[in-house]
This record gives C-alpha cells, structure tokens and sequence, in this order.
C-alpha cells in the first residue's frame, strides 16, 4: 500500500491490485512448474490480502472524511441561523 498526504487530513491510498497468476495444468505440468506455480499462488495470496486491507482503510477514512464534511456543513448552517 502506498500512502500519499496532501492537505491537513486528506489522505490517498492507491490500493495496487495484484495481477493473477498462471496456473497451469496439471494434467501436463512438470512438478517443478507446479512448485514454482505453488509459490506464486502464496505469493498472489499475501499480496491479495494486503489490497483487501489497503481497500479497507481507504473505505473507513473516506466514510470518517464524509461525516467530518457533514458536521463541517451543520456547524456552518447553525452559525448562520444564529446571527
């Protein structure tokens, strides 16, 4: 996850999916291209798991940004109302 600030509270996350492996056949696989496929499949999952969480965070602290412009608006309107 590559996390990028810009402003006081705004935070960007680029959320990287990973691209899906090969998998090869295993009718007509070696046993090492499936070693190597194995590997690359527990690799895959690490990095899948690690853009599920990216995708989380940015999920919360887009939903935290939002009410924080609602009470940002609500705040305003009751200051106007009581002038």
């Amino acid at each position: 996850m590559v996390v990028a600030t810009s402003g006081v509270d705004a935070q960007t996350y680029y959320c990287s999916r990973p691209s899906e492996p090969y998998i090869p056949s295993g009718y007509l696989a070696e046993y090492d291209q499936m070693e190597r496929s194995k590997r690359e499949i527990e690799q895959y999952i690490d990095e899948m798991n690690d853009y599920l969480s990216c995708l989380a965070t940015e999920h919360s602290d887009a939903s935290d940004e939002a009410n924080r412009v609602v009470d940002e608006w609500d705040s305003a309107v009751r200051s106007l109302n009581n002038r």
